[in-house]
């Protein structure tokens, strides 16, 4: 498979696991409710099997990444596109807003992602 597809499924499953995993918060009652009380609902919401699922194939997709990639390259490349995707995705999903401040930091992590890349 392609080296960016996997990227791109690596995106995807980020995405999907991030964004489960802040719906699972919303639904979480906390250990107020009593250990047991607060892993059943864990264990029987789809957010969390959602969330496992993502990080799962994250880390899967990672080893075949590394395959691709060195080391130098993927980890940085990897950080930035997961911050940029999960801004986007929790505005698209969340309605989070994105501030001035963050629209820099996406411009200051496409900068190095494009020179962290080999010639």
């Amino acid at each position: 498979m392609g080296k960016f597809i996997l990227m791109t499924f690596w995106v995807i499953s980020f995405v999907i696991s991030n964004i489960a995993a802040k719906k699972l918060v919303g639904i979480w009652p906390g250990l107020s409710v009593g250990l047991l009380d607060c892993i059943k609902t864990v264990l029987l919401s789809g957010w969390a099997w959602a969330m496992v699922v993502g990080y799962g194939c994250c880390a899967l997709l990672y080893l075949a990444l590394l395959k691709q990639f060195p080391l130098s390259v993927l980890a940085p490349t990897i950080a930035a596109v997961g911050i940029v995707s999960i801004l986007f995705a929790s505005k698209f999903f969340l309605g989070e807003s994105i501030k001035s401040m963050q629209w820099i930091g996406v411009i200051l992590l496409i900068g190095g992602v494009v020179l962290v890349q080999p010639k």
